[in-house]
Formats: C-alpha cells, sequence, structure tokens
C-alpha cells in the first residue's frame, strides 16, 4: 500500500484518524523545526535485524525517547541488532528511508518482523507517516495495535 492507499484502508476500517500534509522529515530535527502539532506524540520507528540477517524487527518509540539497543536485543531476545539494509526495508516494507512506519507492516506479505512496541505508547494518540514522509497521521494506539494484529505478524509491547 501506498499513502493513499493507506488512508483509504484507515477509513474503509473507521479508524479515526488526524492528517497532516507537511514537506518531507527526514529526521528528528527536521520534525522538531516543523509545525507539525503534537510532535512529542510523533513516534520513531527503526528497522532492525539481527547479526545474521535472519531476524527482523520494527520498533516504534516516541520520538524523543533514547534507545539501547544492546538492551533490547537482551528483551527480545536476539545478538547483536543494527539497522537493517535499505534494500531488506524496501522489499519487505516497501517504504523509503525516512518513511519508516508501523502502517508499513501491511505490505510485509511474509509476516516474518516482528513489531515491538515501547509500553508508553498504550492509551496514547500517536503520530505516524502514512507510508510517506510527507504527513503524518494521528491516531489511537490500540486502533493501531488492532488493525495490525489480524495481519499476522508477531507484535510485542515491552518497556524500551
Amino acid at each position: 500500500m501506498n499513502k493513499a492507499e493507506i488512508l483509504q484502508y484507515l477509513t474503509d476500517k473507521q479508524i479515526p484518524f488526524t492528517k497532516y500534509e507537511h514537506e518531507p522529515i527526514f529526521s528528528v530535527e527536521e520534525g522538531d523545526k516543523s509545525n507539525l502539532p503534537n510532535r512529542e506524540k510523533v513516534i520513531r520507528n527503526l528497522f532492525l535485524c539481527d547479526a545474521k540477517k535472519k531476524n527482523f524487527y520494527l520498533v516504534s518509540l516516541f520520538v524523543h525517547k533514547n534507545i539501547n539497543l544492546k538492551e533490547l536485543s537482551e528483551k527480545i531476545p536476539s545478538k547483536r541488532l543494527s539497522f537493517a539494509k535499505q534494500e531488506a526495508m524496501e522489499q519487505m516494507l516497501e517504504v523509503k528511508p525516512g518513511s519508516v512506519t508501523p502502517l508499513a507492516i501491511l505490505n510485509n506479505k511474509d509476516k516474518n518482523i516482528l513489531i515491538i512496541f515501547d509500553s508508553e505508547l498504550q492509551n496514547q494518540t500517536i503520530g505516524m507517516h502514512p507510508m510517506e514522509n510527507t504527513a503524518t497521521v494521528f491516531l489511537k494506539f490500540e486502533d493501531l495495535y488492532n488493525l495490525l494484529l489480524p495481519h499476522g505478524n508477531e507484535i510485542r509491547i515491552i518497556d524500551l
């Protein structure tokens, strides 16, 4: 799914959301400088893999929260996490760098990515890109979780 298709999908599934169009945002710093409302509720998404590049993870947490990959690898558990290559991201999630989003899991046909949400996202309205970094949609975490759950990927909510 692309941006237009994901927005239509959210509408079809009757998931309430608010959308803001903006210039492309590629970094936390660019997001901070934008006029986007509720920037503190935007999430950062990391597409990671293990040392053997056999297991992949999509990790979502609030944009200004720090994460320690070594500690995360112990919680999953997985050996030596690192950022996955751009080619893997584009093949598995069908998004470009700067546009990683939990919504891209809907493009993961092989259902082979473990989704990890920080527990702080629960009971919050969170913002994320709708497949492109030229817009941000805000929706309830529980709506996102329930949207992704039947897709078949494993989902974990942990304290990051």
